[in-house]
């Protein structure tokens, strides 16, 4: 395992994006502020790690955010997520979101993802969003 800071990039484009599997998270960025990013399956952590997200993006407000890109099998996504914030945890005071975005169409206001978005946010102090490909956020 590397550090955070051995893997991070920088990124003050007004919008970036990155790719996987089909499914696209995008950045919006207007006042080009610094967005730390990280790979972390791949870079943190060896590819192919079960258990890790794909991203974390911290933003100028010291938002993480915690980014799975999945094509199928939103329950894995599930377990990566929260092994990867339990492993690399926010410091106190930063807000987190862990962002679940989606190739197929799914309902996101089902009772199993809302189950899920309790757990995270008792569990974990972590907001958890599913989306559809392609998710926009804007910092």
């Amino acid at each position: 395992m590397r550090t955070l800071a051995e893997c991070e990039t920088i990124e003050t484009a007004l919008e970036f994006e990155r790719e996987e599997e089909g499914c696209v998270i995008r950045f919006s960025n207007p006042r080009n502020s610094e967005v730390r990013v990280h790979q972390i399956d791949g870079d943190v952590f060896e590819q192919g790690d079960p258990k890790r997200c794909d991203w974390l993006f911290i933003d100028g407000t010291q938002t993480w955010y915690y980014v799975e890109l999945k094509s199928s099998d939103i329950d894995k996504a599930y377990v990566q997520l929260e092994s990867t914030i339990t492993h690399i945890p926010a410091p106190a005071g930063c807000k987190r979101k862990a962002i679940v975005v989606f190739a197929r169409l799914i309902p996101r206001f089902s009772s199993t993802i809302q189950t899920r978005q309790r757990a995270f946010l008792t569990r974990l102090a972590t907001v958890l969003l599913v989306q559809p490909t392609p998710h926009i956020v804007n910092v």
